[in-house]
């Protein structure tokens, strides 16, 4: 019988601009994975990325976890196990208001959105959303996709079996909430659940 995941990945966030730290809900071990292993590649130049982990073991649910890492963000990848599905209770501006609404850093920092701030968007995976605001200091923004199967999940509608997050803070200093916007946009449009097949071509042509 499939099984619905009606949340999204549990996570705790303590970080400093430009740096995340992240605990995940589940007990397990963080663990780096080699490029060539990484199921999540990226068109074009992927310098950017600074570290690639999962955690063993993973959760039932999960078939597999990867974290991202890059200067002022992460991306956070999760595909469910067999008979998982994301529904519908995952998606919409709501829920993805209460989600920048309710990170610990963004309280910390005095930053809030509403729903008419969310900017819906789109790539070769469908429809995702991104939403950013900053302070004096600060600009911070996240976005959210889901893609995958959609299968069938006793009557409620399946929005996919994969979900990517990025989360990204920069100083003012670096550039604008305009900048932010377009390089979170720019790493979701080159972001490919590929099971890595990408980077493991690169990897052979390395050898």
């Amino acid at each position: 019988m499939p099984q619905i995941l009606k949340t999204l990945l549990i996570l705790l966030f303590v970080f400093g601009v430009g740096e995340f730290t992240t605990s995940t809900a589940f007990s397990a071990e963080r663990i780096n994975v080699e490029y060539h292993h990484s199921e999540i590649s990226f068109t074009g130049d992927d310098s950017f990325v600074t570290g690639r982990y999962t955690w063993k073991p993973l959760p039932r649910s999960s078939l597999w976890r990867e974290r991202i890492t890059f200067a002022g963000g992460i991306m956070e990848y999760e595909e469910t196990g067999p008979g998982y599905y994301f529904t519908g209770e995952n998606e919409g501006k709501d829920v993805f208001a209460r989600k920048f609404n309710k990170n610990p850093h963004f309280i910390k920092l005095g930053l809030s959105i509403i729903e008419t701030d969310i900017i819906e968007l789109s790539n070769e995976y469908g429809r995702y959303y991104l939403v950013s605001n900053n302070n004096d200091r600060t600009s911070c923004g996240i976005a959210t996709q889901f893609s995958g199967d959609i299968g069938t999940a006793d009557g409620l509608l399946p929005i996919g079996t994969k979900v990517a997050t990025v989360y990204l803070c920069k100083r003012l200093s670096w550039g604008s909430k305009f900048k932010l916007n377009k390089f979170i946009q720019d790493i979701m449009d080159r972001a490919r659940y590929d099971e890595g097949k990408l980077n493991k071509m690169r990897a052979a042509a390395r050898k």
